[in-house]
């Protein structure tokens, strides 16, 4: 009975045999919880998801929490076009109350150094239009985020070392010449 070969008559219809073994599953959960009667596998349009920006400005909590991190964001890039190149990085704002700012450092080293300049940040910060009487510093240091890479040591051989011997050769007799020259015989394996 190949190819076009007839079914046997069966006690269920054709409509409720399921066409897939993914179907049948899904007819034996159905079976068991009812679901075809609910509507789960009927179509239903879902809404387009939302870029999390929008999501974050239409909820009044979020969108609260949003504007207070873009005007700290915007703050610490004033704070650091007031420090150092080397200190700048690893300083941040960690949050404001009506008159005081608190920064947060990488290292102690970075808080000394903010707490020694909190005047004259300060009074950049007045120029800028933002008005602080206080900043409080504190220490928040953060793990290694990467492993540094170690890059292989730059080990030449005797052939790309030529040109030194050819100058070890061409040098007028004195200490370059004899260090080069036993540098040459070591490199060569002499």
């Amino acid at each position: 009975m190949q190819g076009t070969a007839k079914r046997a008559p069966c006690d269920r219809s054709d409509r409720d045999r399921p066409s897939s073994r993914l179907t049948w599953r899904r007819a034996r959960i159905d079976a068991a919880f009812g679901a075809t009667a609910i509507g789960l596998h009927e179509s239903v349009a879902l809404p387009r998801p939302l870029p999390l920006a929008q999501v974050l400005e239409r909820d009044a909590s979020l969108a609260g929490w949003s504007e207070r991190a873009r005007f700290e964001a915007r703050l610490t890039g004033v704070l650091r076009a007031h420090l150092p190149r080397a200190v700048g990085p690893h300083v941040r704002v960690a949050g404001t109350d009506a008159n005081c700012l608190e920064l947060a450092a990488g290292a102690g080293a970075i808080a000394a150094t903010l707490r020694q300049r909190a005047p004259d940040l300060l009074a950049a910060l007045r120029r800028e239009g933002l008005d602080f009487t206080e900043i409080r510093v504190r220490v928040q240091v953060r793990g290694i985020a990467d492993k540094t890479v170690k890059h292989p040591p730059n080990q030449r051989d005797a052939s790309a070392a030529g040109p030194i011997f050819d100058l070890a050769d061409r040098l007028p007799e004195g200490p370059l010449r004899r260090s080069l020259s036993r540098w040459a015989r070591r490199a060569r394996g002499r």
